[in-house]
């Protein structure tokens, strides 16, 4: 059962606002979650960034299940793990864990954040059944055909040609995150690169998140 109702075109966005935008999936962490506005379509985790803020485990263990059994909560994320920033990579592998094994029961899928440390993060995910997404891919071509080999969606903010040759039509979503282009504009870009027509992109990716989406259990 798919909780989302409305057609939904931007994968994943923090350009929040107190109007609910129906057609973006926003992205929160558990340390502002609870700042959404009533009927936004929502992704809950704690991201990597956070996982050294001496609140983070007891967000996981005593908030984290709640959020997700709302049902406006769409996936678990974004979650993942991050070399540059937060606390160790082992710990930061132990939250993901202790997410994905609340996030399990509810079907949900999930959408990651990684900064070199795409190994541990395939092998941490490996076992997950529901479907997942990295969100803001501008890595190798190397670890993109992994990734797809692996049967992840990928989420992309800035065309690239010699990337989106790669990415099977069917896994392709396409966000805004935390630029301030409008996601028309990424679709618009993405076409010409492509060279498709703007609506058919529009149409394919919709159903793209639609499919991603078809496992989540609305509680």
């Amino acid at each position: 059962m798919i909780c989302a109702k409305k057609v939904l075109l931007d994968f994943h966005t923090h350009n929040r606002t107190q109007q609910v935008n129906p057609e973006a999936i926003a992205s929160y962490s558990l340390s502002d979650v609870a700042q959404r506005p009533l009927g936004q379509p929502f992704i809950v985790g704690l991201h990597p960034w956070e996982t050294l803020r001496p609140e983070a485990e007891q967000w996981v263990v005593h908030a984290l299940l709640t959020y997700l059994q709302e049902p406006d909560c769409l996936a678990l994320g974004e979650v993942g793990l991050d070399r540059l920033r937060g606390a160790s990579i082992v710990q930061q592998n132990v939250l993901l864990a202790q997410q994905l094994e609340l996030a399990r029961p509810l079907h949900k899928p999930v959408v990651l954040h990684c900064v070199r440390a795409w190994s541990e993060l395939r092998q941490a995910l490996r076992a997950y059944p529901y479907p997942k997404a990295v969100h803001g891919f501008v890595g190798k071509e190397g670890v993109l055909k992994e990734l797809l080999d692996d049967g992840w969606y990928i989420s992309i903010k800035r065309p690239k040609s010699s990337l989106l040759a790669l990415i099977p039509p069917e896994r392709l979503l396409l966000e805004t995150d935390d630029t301030t282009t409008p996601i028309q504009a990424i679709y618009a870009d993405t076409a010409r690169v492509l060279g498709c027509d703007v609506a058919a992109l529009q149409q394919q990716v919709a159903e793209n998140i639609q499919r991603f989406l078809a496992h989540n259990t609305c509680q």
